[in-house]
């Protein structure tokens, strides 16, 4: 491989990976904007859940994919992904992710047993996390998401002390 093809593979690999701290980011500030910065027009974003019947398809589209985003973050107060494994294979303007995660989320008001809870409790949510996601080189020569799949392969879920 001759020096100028390997530059834009790192330089590809760079960007691509500053796409999904970006996106991280965006959605650890609940900042839109920026989650929707990082989606291409026709965007598809599914969220896998070992629980049956819990898994989400939002998309195609950005709208679509932010209004879900939105529902599904309403009651987060706080959150940080940690990335840590990752591959990236890039054929092309294609490039294919996959990476592991440990998502920490303080939520008010989350009670999945159902239980009687006390208004403005506050819960710990601790997540596993799987990432397959496609990248598109764009027109412009910018990275984007084309699909995102978000797997949760375990979770914890504790209460926090007032």
């Amino acid at each position: 491989m001759a020096l100028a093809q390997v530059e834009r593979l790192q330089a590809d690999r760079d960007a691509i990976f500053e796409l999904t701290a970006r996106y991280a980011r965006g959605l650890d500030t609940h900042d839109f904007d920026v989650v929707a910065s990082c989606f291409a027009p026709n965007i598809i974003v599914s969220y896998q859940h070992p629980k049956p019947g819990v898994d989400i398809v939002s998309g195609p589209g950005v709208e679509k994919a932010i209004e879900r985003l939105r529902g599904i973050l309403g009651n987060m107060n706080r959150s940080t992904h940690f990335v840590g494994n990752k591959s990236l294979s890039i054929e092309g303007d294609v490039g294919q992710m996959e990476l592991y995660s440990t998502s920490h989320m303080i939520f008010t008001n989350l009670n999945p047993s159902g239980a009687a809870q006390a208004p403005g409790t506050k819960s710990l949510r601790t997540r596993g996390l799987l990432y397959r996601n496609k990248a598109v080189r764009q027109p412009d020569g910018q990275w984007l998401f084309t699909e995102i799949l978000h797997g949760v392969l375990w979770e914890i879920l504790q209460p926090l002390a007032a």
